[in-house]
């Protein structure tokens, strides 16, 4: 129940800060923070995908290896929600406090997920 209330708050976070470093000064400040945006989302997608290739395997695969078989996706939703904090880090200050919370917010949860199955 917990996992749609997490991908939604990160959502809403990444799009916030999207928005408020569109409407903010240009430059290139606003496009690294406009890329946070986008790999805090597409973190969350691959973290979707992650929970639907570990949900659509037989059990019997997990029971000496948890991570038999996901491939690349939990590598890339860490790899991309640790994309995310540095590229919000650089960004424009006022987007930078939803953008960190969102992506910091991915990381975290797909690191206990992955610690859950492990």
């Amino acid at each position: 129940m917990i996992t749609p209330l997490v991908l939604l708050a990160v959502a809403a976070m990444s799009v916030g800060g999207g928005y408020v470093a569109v409407r903010g000064p240009g430059g290139r400040r606003r496009t690294i923070s406009l890329a946070a945006a986008v790999a805090s989302i597409a973190s969350a997608g691959f973290y979707i995908r992650l929970l639907q290739v570990y949900n659509s395997r037989p059990i019997e695969m997990f029971s000496r290896n948890p991570m038999a078989g996901l491939g690349p996706w939990d590598d890339l939703a860490m790899l991309l929600s640790f994309a995310a904090i540095v590229a919000s880090g650089l960004g424009a200050k006022k987007p930078r406090v939803l953008l960190l919370t969102s992506s910091i917010l991915m990381l975290s949860y797909t690191l206990l997920t992955l610690g859950f199955w492990d």
